[in-house]
């Protein structure tokens, strides 16, 4: 039985306080998100329309930059993200409207009984963030699918 759970946020984009998307990322990976998926980082390329993920051969700043890029064309950044040395995390969507899909896909938190996605040990990882960088959160919606 394959369960796929995703939580989706849009944060607040005021004119006072416009943040890129490459600044979202920055502010997760400051507290604790990383690219340290087996070893390395899966993202979407440049141009990438099929969700064909690469893995990164370079450092963090040639990811980042990829995403200003991509940012700048308009484009969907995808980026893998695990929490510290836990390992766990999922695929990281980010949009042009201010919203991001995190896809709870690799080693899934799950309550002790029912095996329903643990999604609070997902919101403290990030609205947490959000909170320490001053960058408001309109909505959050999680679902799960068994």
């Amino acid at each position: 039985m394959a369960i796929s759970a995703d939580i989706d946020f849009k944060w607040y984009s005021k004119i006072d306080s416009i943040h890129t998307i490459v600044e979202i990322i920055r502010v997760l990976l400051k507290f604790g998100w990383g690219f340290n998926y087996q070893g390395g980082a899966l993202y979407l390329p440049l141009g990438d329309e099929d969700f064909d993920w690469e893995r990164a051969g370079f450092d963090n700043d040639d990811l980042i930059e990829i995403f200003h890029k991509k940012e700048k064309s308009g484009e969907l950044i995808g980026i893998t993200l695990t929490w510290k040395e836990s390992g766990v995390g999922g695929e990281f969507l980010f949009r042009q409207d201010c919203t991001f899909t995190v896809c709870l896909t690799i080693n899934r938190q799950v309550l002790s009984e029912g095996g329903c996605t643990d999604v609070n040990w997902y919101l403290e990882k990030i609205v947490l963030a959000f909170v320490n960088s001053n960058i408001g959160i309109e909505s959050i919606n999680f679902s799960e699918n068994v």
